[in-house]
């Protein structure tokens, strides 16, 4: 049975008047401690807002059976005009709102207070180029003033993490004071510097090189020198979303899904790390960029810097070519927390110690970090041309975000003593420490062009044609060079090379590259930073930013499973089921304890106490299988996630109905970071083909106000839309403690107000709202089971009668296939109940023998 728009306002009005429903878990021996909390003020104001919510909703409804399997029909009497306009604007499966809500998103992508900046390269004036001509570099990372509020709010979860476990904020953790990925013990863990050329995909270039780190890390640093991830790739699919013909690891996406996901206009910038994590997660892609199954960045011209197109296509086919799925992406604090001033509405810069800690961590333990910011050039009184330094002030924020200068790097080391005098002098940090960035424009970091002056003749070259012309020389994997002319938009020209087979690049004092081509002629490329600049790293392609850069935010870490990795050399998990295939990439997210909900006073309490909101999804083996993970999204540190199994019957009606009422394992842990986890259950829970079961989780805070992990579908913004979509049957909510369930594909954008959308008030500023309503964000991971056959009954000779010998059989039977065949979910047989069927067989036997001597 579908249900109405109002049946979420029903229950929640059933929950107001129920007494206190405790919500028990049978928690594993080897689960992880629970962290104990009550509700703070702050989260009894949340969900205060479910009775606002309940009092919108006067629509008629029905509500799906509870874990008891019973039906039960609520009606209204009336139905307002508000709720019925509701219903007839919201939308379940397009992303596209009314005319004057798109209008509207559109003006506000020019107004400041937005600070969302174009993702078209901004031109910027050669210092020594005599002709003044301007120069674009590619940046591609869009920004929105809600991307503050988020990473405030995150970095005040981490920060009350802290406080709750030291006493205080740990400042600098006892890590070394300098690190380097490229040199770690002799092992490097980075792949080559990147050129994304005139494509605004930095992110995917970052992502790509933070999950080859964490392969690298993972394999000892193994195939470092061909360790090339297809940026190609993740761009396509972020641009093709899920449809009919797609078929992910051997499996084809539930129809529900078709047309869902996060769609970038290719070859543009995303305004999430997370919405490139969740095209990896979902396990559309990584692929090698060499290889039988490798995807190149260049197009099937062999293009490297074409404008976008559909030469870049990838097939369906490829799709999901891989060599790693990403299994965690853990949203990590900022050094950078910047607010809004209450009444002037300038940017409030405030830095985080414990952000610039958890980075430092994260690269010691997964590898390269993904760093979004405000890029610099050269030119910029921001960015140190000889060091390769950049500071970005508080006072520039605004100045760097309305130039559109949003960009995407990979964070790989750090020095504390990194000194202050090698920023800028005009804009100084005043203290010392720094990161260590690897770009992706260029061997030479894309920082600046580089001038000709030819000395003697070459092959295919002209003096009269090329002299004082830009260029960019891209590294070949046999460690060669392609000279390549630089456009006047400051893009790379791939169709038309200037020499190929150049060798020995090397820097001299004069700052001048001596190149040789393939006939051993020799010239020169005269560096146009200025002298003194040798030993910045960007010369390299990286550069170094301050640890009180303002502009620092969305750091994320990554970790793959990599079948290079594995003692098997396969994938850990086999097959993920999953709904979710906008995910994490959702704009918009439910804030913390919006949809948790109060019971009547406790006895003896006299503060009403809080029911925590509880999610589920429900899949169907598609073959014999056995459950060893599950997924879950976090929103805050250190964050408590209680997950529950369950082994449906067949036509259950919620999540909860097993034959026995009871889940076949439960468990709990705390997750430090926010973000995307795997969870490794404790045991194997097997299923055969057609059994369906359940993965219930109940995710709260510190302060113990719930999450509901739900993507939704968002108002185009940006050039980029987000489409959530959902089945009957497929996701599952309580509000009660579990005592009810309701469908969330009956849920619309209607029940989704800007007041329950963490940073509400900020995506309201910026005219975006909710438009779509997906599924829950919980996936479940299998690996391939062959069940053990059930041996035949034993044949049994002597004075028995045959009825009995059949009845003693049976016993028998039953005892050896429960021994031999996990078919009830457990990895193991209960020791206790094989005595129990062993001791009433021998009483059964004993019986027998009575009744023949009575006899």
């Amino acid at each position: 049975m579908k249900f109405s728009r109002a049946a979420l306002s029903v229950l929640l009005s059933v929950a107001m008047v129920l007494g206190n429903v405790p919500v028990a878990y049978a928690e594993e021996a080897t689960s992880q401690p629970t962290t104990t909390s009550t509700a703070s003020s702050d989260a009894a104001t949340a969900t205060s807002d479910t009775k606002a919510t309940a009092a919108e909703k006067t629509t008629a409804g029905d509500a799906k059976a509870s874990a008891s399997d019973t039906s039960t029909k609520t009606s209204a009497t009336t139905k307002s005009a508000a709720a019925t306009d509701g219903d007839a604007k919201a939308s379940t499966s397009d992303t596209s709102t009314a005319a004057g809500d798109a209008k509207a998103a559109a003006n506000s992508q020019t107004s400041a207070s937005d600070a969302a900046s174009e993702v078209e390269p901004q031109a910027t004036t050669s210092s020594t180029d005599s002709t003044d001509e301007s120069t674009q570099y590619s940046t591609g990372l869009a920004s929105d003033p809600a991307a503050n509020a988020k990473q405030k709010a995150l970095n005040d979860s981490y920060d009350e993490a802290q406080q709750a476990q030291s006493g205080k904020v740990e400042a600098q953790s006892t890590l070394p004071s300098k690190y380097d990925l490229r040199n770690v013990d002799g092992k490097t863990y980075v792949d080559a510097t990147r050129q994304q050329g005139n494509l605004g995909d930095c992110w995917a270039n970052s992502l790509s090189s933070c999950v080859a780190s964490n392969i690298l890390k993972q394999t000892g640093g193994a195939n470092k020198a061909t360790m090339a991830l297809s940026a190609r790739q993740i761009s396509w699919n972020i641009y093709k979303p899920v449809n009919p013909s797609t078929v992910i690891a051997r499996r084809a996406v539930d129809p529900d899904q078709y047309g869902e996901g996060m769609v970038v206009q290719f070859g543009d910038g995303t305004n999430s790390s997370m919405q490139g994590a969740q095209i990896l997660s979902s396990w559309q892609g990584l692929a090698s960029e060499t290889g039988s199954q490798g995807i190149p960045f260049q197009d099937s011209t062999g293009n490297k810097a074409a404008q976008p197109s559909d030469k870049w296509a990838i097939t369906e086919a490829q799709r999901d070519w891989s060599v790693a799925h990403v299994t965690d992406a853990e949203r990590l604090p900022s050094p950078a927390t910047v607010s809004g001033d209450d009444k002037t509405g300038e940017p409030v810069y405030a830095y985080n110690a414990s952000g610039t800690d958890a980075v430092k961590k994260a690269l010691v333990e997964n590898g390269a970090v993904q760093l979004n910011y405000m890029a610099t050039i050269p030119g910029d009184p921001e960015f140190n041309e000889k060091t390769g330094a950049q500071y970005i002030s508080v006072d520039k924020y605004l100045d760097y975000t309305n130039k559109g200068r949003g960009h995407s790097v990979t964070i790989i080391g750090w020095d504390d003593d990194y000194s202050a005098s090698n920023f800028s002098s005009a804009v100084n940090p005043g203290k010392n420490g720094a990161f260590l960035v690897k770009n992706s424009w260029g061997s030479y970091g894309g920082l600046t062009t580089v001038d000709v002056t030819f000395k003697g003749k070459t092959k295919n070259v002209s003096k009269s044609t090329y002299d004082n012309q830009s260029v960019y020389l891209d590294k070949q994997s046999d460690s060669s060079y392609i000279m390549y002319p630089i456009r006047a938009n400051g893009f790379v020209d791939t169709e038309h090379p200037i020499a190929t087979g150049l060798k020995d690049y090397n820097k001299d004092s004069s700052l001048s590259l001596v190149c040789i081509d393939g006939n051993g002629k020799k010239y020169t490329v005269d560096r146009e930073m200025a002298a003194g600049t040798e030993d910045s790293p960007t010369w390299d392609g990286c550069f170094w930013i301050s640890y009180y850069d303002a502009t620092i935010k969305e750091v994320t870490s990554f970790k793959a499973d990599v079948p290079a990795a594995n003692a098997s050399g396969t994938y850990k998990y086999t097959h993920e089921y999953l709904y979710d295939y906008l995910g994490t990439a959702s704009m918009l997210d439910t804030k913390e304890g919006a949809f948790d909900t109060k019971s009547s006073a406790p006895s003896g309490g006299t503060d009403p106490a809080t029911i925590v909101v509880q999610a589920a999804n429900v899949f169907t083996a598609k073959a014999n299988e056995a459950l060893s993970a599950v997924t879950a999204v976090t929103q805050s540190a250190a964050s408590t996630v209680r997950l529950a199994i369950y082994r449906l019957i067949s036509g259950a009606t919620s999540p909860t109905q097993s034959a026995t009422g009871a889940p076949e394992l439960t468990m709990t842990v705390t997750e430090a970071k926010a973000g995307y986890h795997t969870v490794d259950l404790s045991k194997l829970l097997y299923f055969r083909a057609g059994e369906s079961f359940s993965v219930v989780e109940t995710i709260t805070n510190l302060k113990g106000a719930g999450y509901l992990p739900i993507e939704l579908g968002a108002t185009k913004y940006n050039g980029n839309t987000w489409t959530a979509k959902s089945g009957t049957g497929e996701s599952y909510i309580s509000t009660d403690g579990g005592k009810t369930w309701f469908d969330a594909s009956t849920l619309t954008a209607a029940d989704f107000s800007l007041d329950k959308i963490a940073n509400g008030e900020a995506y309201a500023a910026m005219k975006v709202k909710v438009a779509s309503v997906g599924n829950v964000m919980i996936r479940a991971l299998t690996t391939d089971w062959t069940p053990v056959p059930t041996p035949a009954p034993a044949t049994e000779t002597g004075a028995i009668a045959p009825v009995e010998a059949a009845s003693q059989g049976t016993v028998v039977a039953t005892v050896r296939a429960s021994h031999a065949l996990p078919a009830t979910g457990d990895a193991t047989t209960d020791p206790c109940m094989l005595l129990v069927l062993f001791a009433s067989a021998s009483l059964g036997v004993a019986a027998c023998a009575r009744r023949r001597r009575a006899a």
